[in-house]
């Protein structure tokens, strides 16, 4: 069973900025899946059809996103970002849904995907923003690379260093390479005052709330 969930992404100030699309997968055997790994074995023909369940999704709710500005992160291993930089019938669905950010993970990439990433050049030319995730468990090779203009910091890595003194710092030095930062996992009203003095863009956390993507209008 799939369930699709929309994860909002709001400003230190409560302002919504867009939401991430999440999915989840339900088996009467395995009732707690992985969905990351769930995906990374599908064979690629699912991953295609997966794919286009989740555009599906943010069609439905298409006018929504275009009416409030709002945009949707789409998180992509290698396989659906090929499908969304090659493949024809993909490419025409997200040149409509052009609220669309795809989102890869910083361990995804490797040394190779850095400043070289043929991949990530060819999204980019199609009009795609991208966004870095789990920034802070890997090599700062992507980061440092131009083509990320949003990232995201691992959950994990956050939780270790918001109390630390040079947190401020850190991004400081992280927006020297892109404008926008968004912080996971945050989890207590005292942390917004620590963003908000380190001028993080976005957050997401158990303070916000996700609901299923059918009612992602209720967020507004």
């Amino acid at each position: 069973m799939i369930n699709f969930f929309a994860e909002p992404v709001v400003s230190t100030d409560g302002k919504l900025h867009g939401v991430s699309l999440r999915t989840t997968f339900h088996h009467e055997d395995m009732p707690v899946v992985n969905s990351q790994y769930y995906i990374m074995q599908l064979p690629l023909d699912e991953k295609k059809r997966l794919l286009k369940k989740m555009l599906t999704e943010i069609q439905i709710a298409a006018s929504w996103f275009r009416e409030y500005g709002v945009f949707c992160i789409l998180n992509v291993d290698r396989h659906l970002a090929y499908l969304c930089a090659y493949d024809t019938e993909i490419k025409n669905w997200l040149r409509e849904l052009a609220f669309i950010r795809l989102e890869i993970s910083e361990h995804l990439l490797g040394q190779d995907h850095g400043i070289n990433a043929q991949l990530q050049k060819k999204l980019i030319n199609n009009g795609h923003e991208l966004i870095l995730n789990n920034v802070g468990v890997g090599t700062a090779v992507a980061l440092t690379s131009g083509l990320f203009g949003t990232v995201k910091l691992d959950r994990a890595f956050y939780r270790l260093q918001v109390k630390q003194t040079f947190f401020k710092t850190f991004i400081e030095n992280i927006k020297r390479y892109c404008s926008q930062v968004i912080v996971e996992g945050v989890e207590a009203d005292n942390e917004i005052e620590i963003l908000k003095e380190a001028k993080v863009w976005g957050v997401q956390g158990y303070l916000y709330r996700s609901v299923p993507f059918s009612k992602v209008q209720t967020l507004l």
